[in-house]
């Protein structure tokens, strides 16, 4: 029988806690129900009544009068009592019953006691199929005897018999499937389904619960916090992310890379006014800001004003126009040697 992933979940479920239960009335009565439904059995005659027709009044009808027979039910009960079977073993019984009612003909009919064999004789498969240890055929005829039911019981003889017939008509295919227990512990394993939905149910919901009343409490703190904060006059955290960091190390560290625009001096005491563009010129120069390159620094350009063609005085006590200019030779060696005058010529100064 197909199953859904979900569905068999369920049904593994209910049928792990179906198994830890103990032995119920109602586990009983379904049992009972089931092995009457595996062969029809026909009432016993009445041998107390005379033959047809009859030649003389009978002698021994008082002592041919059967023993009382217990029902099915008593039966089955008596038998738990008596074994101590649980309930895997005991329902597993079920699986049994209904292969032998599947392989008998719709006409087969039984005494009166052929449903208690069948069902004792399927109790012993089961109880040997499913437990390594299991009580033996003779403990199995002594536990058949039923309290108030004298005269009723199996012998040692008739419990192996009906186990070696049961076996010969299940063509020894004693195979328990978990879709056959599904399947035939349904009415009991359909009301566990629900009520472990049921139990799940409120599970998640009162986790879903859990969770909201976590939310709201992280919420109250993180406002209660905030709260603080303002009370005692401090803002709101502020979050600077990395990237925003870095950005801003790199343009404060961006002045310190522009490339000094003075000329190198022999004292340091003129080298701190040569590091400023002012210390050049005496007068204000505009400079901008052209380009900005990582590995080589800024690019500055400079803009003069009007006075381009005035001669400005740098700081530095530079005297070139004091120095004596040289004497250019205007000749050759034949101007030396023959006297020529003027010779010499004094280099125009072009300062």
């Amino acid at each position: 029988m197909p199953y859904s992933p979900n569905l068999a979940a369920q049904n593994k479920a209910a049928l792990d806690h179906f198994i830890q239960l103990p032995v119920s009335g109602d586990m009983i009565s379904y049992l009972a129900q089931k092995a009457q439904q595996v062969i029809r059995c026909e009432p016993a005659l009445n041998k107390t009544l005379p033959p047809t027709p009859p030649a003389t009044p009978p002698q021994y009808a008082a002592s041919t009068r059967e023993p009382a027979l217990p029902s099915v039910e008593e039966f089955i009960t008596s038998l738990v009592r008596s074994s101590h079977v649980q309930v895997p073993t005991l329902m597993t019984s079920l699986v049994y019953l209904a292969r032998l009612k599947a392989r008998l003909p719709p006409v087969a009919k039984g005494m009166r006691c052929t449903v208690h064999r069948i069902f004792l004789a399927a109790l012993i498969l089961a109880a040997k199929n499913l437990n390594d240890s299991s009580p033996k055929n003779k403990h199995w005829a002594r536990y058949s005897e039923v309290r108030g039911y004298d005269g009723f019981g199996f012998s040692i003889t008739e419990v192996n018999l009906m186990e070696k017939q049961l076996l010969f008509l299940l063509d020894w295919d004693l195979r328990i499937n978990p879709e056959d227990l599904y399947y035939h512990l349904e009415p009991f394993l359909g009301p566990i389904r629900s009520y472990q939905a049921r139990e799940a149910e409120k599970a998640r919901f009162a986790a879903h619960q859990r969770k909201l009343s976590q939310q709201q409490q992280y919420q109250l703190t993180a406002e209660n916090l905030q709260r603080s904060r303002l009370d005692h006059g401090y803002g709101p955290p502020s979050f600077v992310n990395y990237a925003q960091r870095r950005a801003y190390q790199t343009h404060s560290r961006a002045p310190s890379r522009t490339p000094s625009l003075s000329p190198p001096t022999r004292s340091s005491s003129v080298s701190t006014a040569s590091d400023s563009p002012a210390s050049i010129h005496e007068e204000p120069v505009e400079a901008i800001l052209r380009r900005y390159d990582t590995d080589a620094g800024a690019t500055i350009v400079h803009i003069h004003g009007n006075g381009a063609g005035v001669k400005h005085h740098h700081a530095l006590p530079l005297s070139y126009d004091d120095k004596p200019a040289k004497k250019a030779r205007t000749g050759g060696f034949f101007n030396r040697m023959f006297n020529v005058a003027g010779g010499y010529a004094v280099r125009p100064t072009a300062y």
